[in-house]
């Protein structure tokens, strides 16, 4: 064979090895991406970096229904996609008809929004007084139901997850996200990373290429806790006097939290497999609070402590507040909080919606819309 042919041959029998050269060296450069996570010192110091981001606000223009029935309280909404994805319709139309079948009719203003964290929240308290006062109208209650967003927002913007390029990439390609090309909004291959960042996590401490210490993380889950509870307060009492009902949300305590193995992945086995309901359930919140790299993380204990601390019977400023222990009447009617009641880590089905706005409904004409008794018969 001559001399150019054979450098040819031998140039094409090393181009595989020089790919997978450069896809191992690509792996390690993530595996030491990663190790990020392992350094107390980086993760308190990604505290600091978050604060600047409290700004940020991220919802759409407020609209409000025109005036109704002057019988008929007007309720306003506050959270995020969980009470406004699919649909607004999705929450509204069920808590309107559950109210009705309790014998109270109500205007309902679903001011949600997908994505909102708390200060968004309470920014768009604000927007959604300068429409009322242009219209007319005032609320006669608001109801607050959020907390996922602000540990999903901002643990994930804090860590800078490695999404394992060098093995998502290839994954990608292959998938219907990738044949089918980039969505309009360009995030489809971010999505298909963060989404897959918790197992590839799990599967390399499984493999002892990672250690991750728990208590690492305790800066961030405090500073989280404390943001949250400003901003909430702060909300309370901007609402001009009118009554506040917090509810305290509620998440999927059987989808898998990905975080340390040692504590997220272990307390979650456990409880999935504890027989004893209040024993799994126990576990299973222990769990919950546990992971760190959820793609919907959810509000960890200590945020929901401090939202049913609120009430009843407490005053923020000039609002009376109440509280509707969503998550304790689901407990006590039997739920088990999966996927019985939920599609994912933090949205509900259908019939968990159903559930979810029948028990704010009692607890609204159980409380703030308490109907007037009947007179008795002389």
């Amino acid at each position: 064979m001559p001399a150019p042919r054979r450098r040819a041959v031998r140039l094409l029998l090393a181009v595989p090895w020089l790919v997978l050269g450069a896809w191992l060296a690509w792996l390690a450069s993530d595996l030491v991406a990663a190790q990020r996570l392992a350094d107390p010192a980086w993760i308190a110091s990604r505290v600091d970096a978050v604060e600047g981001r409290r700004a940020e606000i991220r919802h759409e223009p407020v609209s409000l229904q025109p005036k109704g029935d002057a019988d008929a309280p007007r309720l306003w909404i506050f959270g995020s996609s969980s009470v406004a994805a699919p649909s607004h319709a999705a929450f509204t139309e069920p808590l309107a008809r559950h109210l009705a079948q309790r014998g109270q009719a109500a205007v309902i203003d679903n001011l949600g929004w997908e994505g909102m964290v708390s200060w968004d929240v309470r920014a768009r308290l604000d927007d959604a007084w300068q429409i009322a006062d242009a219209q007319g109208v005032r609320p006669d209650l608001v109801v607050l139901y959020y907390g996922h967003n602000d540990v999903t927002y901002t643990w994930h913007f804090a860590l800078e997850l490695p999404h394992f390029d060098a093995v998502m990439a290839p994954t990608w390609l292959l998938s219907p996200e990738g044949l089918r090309g980039p969505r309009d909004d360009g995030n489809t291959y971010w999505l298909f990373g963060h989404r897959r960042a918790g197992p590839l996590l799990k599967q390399v401490q499984q493999a002892g290429l990672l250690t991750l210490d728990p208590a690492a993380f305790d800066p961030l889950r405090e500073r989280t806790a404390r943001v949250f509870e400003e901003v909430t307060r702060d909300f309370l009492g901007a609402t001009r006097g009118v009554p506040v009902m917090v509810v305290p949300v509620v998440g999927n305590l059987e989808a898998e939290p990905w975080g340390p193995i040692q504590t997220a992945t272990a307390l979650w086995q456990d409880g999935m497999a504890a027989a004893d309901p209040g024993t799994r359930l126990d576990l299973l919140r222990q769990a919950r609070d546990a992971e760190t790299f959820t793609p919907d993380m959810r509000t960890k204990s200590e945020m929901l402590a401090m939202l049913r601390s609120l009430g009843p019977p407490t005053t923020e400023g000039p609002a009376p507040v109440t509280v509707c222990d969503l998550e304790g009447r689901l407990e006590r009617a039997g739920a088990r909080f999966g996927d019985d009641l939920f599609e994912d880590p933090v949205h509900f089905s259908e019939h968990g919606f159903d559930q979810m706005t029948g028990v704010i409904a009692d607890c609204l004409v159980e409380g703030p819309l308490r109907l007037p008794a009947e007179p008795e018969a002389p």
